[in-house]
């Protein structure tokens, strides 16, 4: 979506019609290959929730002829499986709704104000994952672009609603930090270390990380 004007995009979300989605066989498929867990995406950059939301109508459910929550099954046939859920949401960067962190807006319905943006999206939706379905083994921010303490303090608190559950260190950064590539000096570190696109040795010794 980088670059393309709001609407524009938007409107691909009116083609978006997984008709052979299954859930059942993809945690099936994982489950075969010896995996332990699944970490589905809830929201990426776009802004585009892949759950039903009530904080924003720009979801799989509301927004798509597919009307059906992608999560939702996921979870269920996790449980079934038991297979441990992990969530991915993208807390920073938005570059749907107003005040989203876009790295440069390019489309003036962009503007807005990102403690808003927080309060208004960020943070309910965060609270909508946390508390709807059921258990939660991981939870992954990603990119805390324009964040800051306060900001991630909001989030952070609804961590809260699952006790049990780990999450890594991209929910906040020391400003001017590469969040994929530094190991220390993190406001939120979170239970493990995410290293980007390359392999972390002595830098993280001792410490949990997975790689992105």
């Amino acid at each position: 979506m980088y670059g393309i004007p709001v609407k524009e995009y938007a409107k691909l979300a009116e083609q978006f019609n997984p008709v052979r989605f299954n859930a059942g066989s993809l945690v099936q498929l994982a489950r075969n290959t010896g995996m332990k867990y699944v970490v589905m995406t809830t929201k990426h950059h776009d802004g585009f929730a892949m759950y039903h939301s009530k904080a924003s109508g720009y979801n799989i459910v509301d927004a798509t002829p597919f009307k059906r929550d992608v999560i939702r099954e996921v979870a269920d046939a996790c449980r079934q499986s038991n297979i441990l859920l992990g969530l991915y949401y993208s807390q920073g960067q938005d570059w749907h709704h107003p005040g989203g962190a876009t790295n440069g807006n390019w489309d003036s319905l962009q503007r807005g104000d990102m403690d808003k943006y927080i309060d208004d999206i960020a943070v309910p939706q965060v609270r909508e994952l946390l508390s709807n379905y059921g258990p939660i083994a991981m939870f992954w921010w990603d990119t805390p672009v324009d964040m800051n303490d306060d900001r991630s303090a909001r989030l952070g608190k609804q961590l809260a609603l699952q006790p049990s559950m780990i999450t890594n260190n991209r929910l906040s950064v020391v400003p001017g930090m590469d969040y994929a590539t530094a190991y220390s000096g993190f406001h939120f570190s979170g239970d493990f270390f995410t290293p980007e696109q390359r392999v972390p040795f002595r830098s993280i010794e001792g410490y949990p990380w997975k790689y992105a």
